[in-house]
């Protein structure tokens, strides 16, 4: 145990004074916790199990070195729990007390090429899982990989590796990064375990990743050790998402993670990931484009558009209670591999949608369930760039993009499992006779039950495609404030 922990625990009065200071508590841990102590309690529970120490950044620390790595990552990671949002707002903070370190020193420490940030990242969830892995609740939801990505928006040309991409959101190119993101379901809540980070070419040679000449020329830059981790890391920005996906899937696997599923949605889904998944034993469940790609049905090469054709035209569609949806699926195969293709529309008038699934066992609304857990990592980048300032970085240094965007990954983490710990030590002992009713819901079921109001409303109503609708929903910052007072609905109907 690190000397800054000892410090934080020692002392009741310390507690009061960080009351006094007016330590803002995070929205999501308040409309848990019974008061601010127990949040304080609970989440450093969790900390206290990360078990961070000299070997955790595999980085050693240099004899004349006045602060050592581990008490500078634990308090980069504390910074959430107290409120500071970046290294100078931490000289503000009473969590400054702990270590008077000027800024340079946090610095050096996120802009190190030889720490391993995707290795420390494993490590330190793994341990935080520990915490929820005897649950029983989890044999009742499968486990799943999800992959998504996001803009990672930044507002200075001058960051290492920064240029224009394609906005599925805006509609536009925005100055930033890609991030491609991999995130575990262990059957109750998410955990993001990876992720990277990539610009685009363009198709304009005279202004390559949309930046002029000079532009690139002023750009930050930095040599590195083509041993060392950032090195890696840096040549992950050019690779295709579809090559990096695959990287990270092969990558949990030999890290220990195990699945049931990986869920994504259409831009992912390929007979690439499709192999990857089923050698791991696993299965693939994802959205398909209306596209070109063709698909073997009944001996015949067929577009999922010429198959819903076939099905409409022989009537196999029929009405799902449960989904409120007409549906249908055929048995397909794209280059020798098996699948099933799910379609679901609102009415017989409106558009469909189709998912595929490499497991042919499912029924229409299993698959539609098991791939509403998806939604999961909207949620994700949702409350982690609102708490945990996912993608706001503003560092020049490549390595440190990295190492923000793998505290803010960690923190977010932390806090996850520290809130559903705390809903099993409270909610959980005091009503255990009526459990079922009391308990919070999972973000899942929070989705699903909205998933499933929205069908009703569209299909009923407006047939629109609610894919479509949902995905704008999500992804409009003008509607966040609209989401979370349906969220909040849930939450109360869950208590």
């Amino acid at each position: 145990m690190s000397l800054i922990m000892v410090k934080l625990e020692c002392s009741h009065k310390q507690d009061n004074m960080l009351q006094n200071k007016s330590t803002k508590v995070l929205s999501e841990l308040e409309d848990f916790f019974s008061s601010y102590d127990k949040a304080i309690k609970t989440t450093l529970s969790v900390y206290r199990g990360l078990n961070i120490d000299s070997h955790t950044l595999s980085v050693p620390d240099k004899k004349q070195s006045k602060y050592k790595k581990r008490d500078l990552l634990l308090l980069l990671l504390l910074f959430p729990l107290f409120g500071v949002e970046n290294v100078r707002g931490y000289f503000a903070s009473v969590l400054s007390n702990q270590m008077e370190a000027c800024s340079d020193t946090f610095y050096r420490l996120k802009n190190n090429m030889m720490i391993n940030w995707r290795s420390l990242m494993y490590g330190l969830n793994k341990r935080i899982l520990k915490r929820v892995e005897a649950d029983p609740e989890l044999s009742k939801s499968p486990t799943c990989l999800i992959l998504d990505d996001t803009d990672l928006r930044k507002k200075g040309k001058f960051i290492e590796h920064i240029g224009y991409v394609w906005s599925h959101v805006w509609k536009s190119f925005v100055l930033g990064y890609k991030g491609l993101f991999l995130g575990y379901w262990d059957g109750k809540s998410l955990m993001c375990l990876d992720f990277s980070l990539h610009k685009e070419v363009g198709k304009n040679s005279e202004r390559k990743f949309g930046l002029t000449n000079k532009e690139r020329r002023v750009q930050y830059k930095k040599q590195r050790d083509i041993n060392s981790p950032g090195y890696k890391r840096e040549q992950e920005v050019l690779i295709s998402k579809i090559e990096s996906a695959i990287h990270m899937i092969k990558e949990a696997v030999r890290r220990g993670i195990h699945f049931e599923f990986v869920l994504m949605d259409s831009w992912f889904v390929c007979k690439e990931i499709m192999k990857v998944a089923l050698k791991a034993k696993g299965q693939l469940l994802g959205m398909v484009k209306k596209g070109n790609t063709k698909y073997n049905y009944q001996g015949n090469e067929l577009t999922v558009n010429q198959i819903h054709n076939r099905l409409n035209r022989n009537k196999k569609y029929t009405r799902s209670r449960k989904l409120n949806m007409f549906v249908s699926y055929a048995d397909a195969s794209i280059e020798g591999i098996e699948v099933k293709l799910f379609f679901y529309k609102g009415g017989r008038r409106s558009g469909f949608n189709v998912i595929l699934s490499t497991d042919t066992s499912l029924t229409a609304y299993k698959a539609y369930e098991i791939y509403a857990i998806r939604w999961s990592i909207e949620v994700f980048f949702k409350e982690s760039r609102k708490h945990f300032n996912l993608g706001k970085s503003q560092s020049e240094d490549f390595d440190g993009q990295i190492a923000d965007i793998s505290l803010s990954i960690i923190q977010y983490n932390i806090f996850s499992i520290a809130k559903r710990v705390a809903a099993y030590e409270t909610l959980g002992n005091l009503f255990k006779d009526i459990e079922n009713q009391i308990m919070e819901k999972t973000i899942a079921e929070r989705i699903w039950g909205l998933i499933l109001e929205l069908i009703n409303l569209i299909s009923d109503l407006l047939e629109v495609d609610v894919h479509d609708l949902l995905f704008k929903i999500f992804h409009n910052e003008s509607n966040q404030e609209k989401i979370g007072k349906i969220l909040a609905i849930y939450r109360a109907n869950a208590a």
